[in-house]
């Protein structure tokens, strides 16, 4: 049951709130929320301006607390990018869910995520002991302590993706995102064969071990993510 709720000014303030260790604290950015049943008390970190987004010669940095109907709206991203925002989520909940939550809650299916696995995401953490940058793919696969503040990305090249669910609006059952940056590298992800999207090198492929569920079974899933990722690598050839 919650019994206060705080809105810090600064940083140094939140950090402060969520470190106490006799109490079960969770922090709130924007207006979606998942609550464990033992949480006492909330940190609303929507006033420390965690929504801001600058972006310059083939770079992004997006504030984490930037909703993502903002994010679609702003035609300075790549239009591929843009496209899988507003799939990710109906317009109700673009105008809820935050880059914060969608980091936070690691879904497996999300393509978002995918998308900044192949733009280099750097996440920046800010903790009592300081800050510190890692890479999307370390902070999925560990979520460090502290509260995530910015997103950088590459967003060079061009980029686009493949998926596959029960219906166009669904969650894709297996989804593939890649980006050929400036460079000429191309970055592949993956969705739905993993706990969390991934990173995965082509000729890998064949050795991924996802779950299998009630919609696909391991080889499905296996076998439907080499052919989006060839769709995807066809379209960036």
């Amino acid at each position: 049951m919650i019994s206060a709720y705080h809105r810090p000014e600064t940083i140094e303030q939140a950090l402060a709130l969520l470190a106490r260790r006799h109490v079960k604290t969770a922090a709130l950015v924007g207006f979606d929320a998942v609550l464990g049943p033992d949480v006492e008390e909330v940190v609303d970190l929507q006033a420390l301006h965690l929504n801001q987004l600058s972006i310059e010669a083939g770079s992004a940095v997006i504030g984490t607390g930037i909703h993502l109907q903002s994010l679609l709206e702003d035609t300075r991203l790549p239009a591929w990018l843009r496209a899988i925002i507003k799939a990710e989520a109906s317009s109700t909940f673009r105008n809820m869910y935050t880059l914060y939550s969608v980091i936070q809650a690691a879904s497996p299916e999300s393509s978002l995520l995918a998308a900044l696995l192949v733009c280099d995401a750097q996440v920046a953490v800010v903790s009592v002991s300081g800050r510190q940058s890692l890479t999307l793919a370390t902070y999925l696969a560990q979520p460090a302590t502290g509260i995530l503040s910015a997103v950088h990305l590459h967003i060079d090249g061009r980029g686009a993706d493949a998926r596959l669910g029960r219906t166009p609006a669904d969650s894709p059952i297996v989804a593939a995102v890649g980006r050929r940056g400036d460079d000429g590298r191309l970055r592949l992800a993956l969705c739905g064969v993993a706990a969390t999207p991934l990173l995965v090198e082509p000729e890998a492929i064949a050795d991924l071990q996802p779950s299998g569920d009630f919609r696909g079974s391991a080889e499905y899933r296996r076998e439907m993510a080499a052919v989006l990722s060839q769709r995807v690598m066809n379209a960036l050839a």
